[in-house]
């Protein structure tokens, strides 16, 4: 397995802080969402990387449009 970039560390930062403001846990996000949890929980620790077509689920799952879910994430 490679090590996680520092972009996918980042995504995944930002996923864990939209998660959190939620108050769900991961196994209740993901439930709520049709997510698998542990591909989700990947996606958190940035041990895996998001599909494209993982990118509009998540940012449904969290209201947002897919620009807003990468606001805040640095990609250099």
């Amino acid at each position: 397995m490679t090590p996680p970039t520092e972009f996918r560390k980042n995504f995944a930062h930002r996923l864990r802080k939209l998660r959190k403001a939620t108050g769900d846990s991961q196994l209740v996000f993901a439930l709520k969402h049709d997510l698998n949890r542990s591909y989700y929980s990947g996606l958190e620790t940035g041990t895996r990387n998001a599909s494209l077509d993982m990118l509009p689920r998540l940012a449904d799952a969290f209201g947002l449009t897919i620009a807003e879910l990468f606001e805040g994430v640095p990609h250099h």
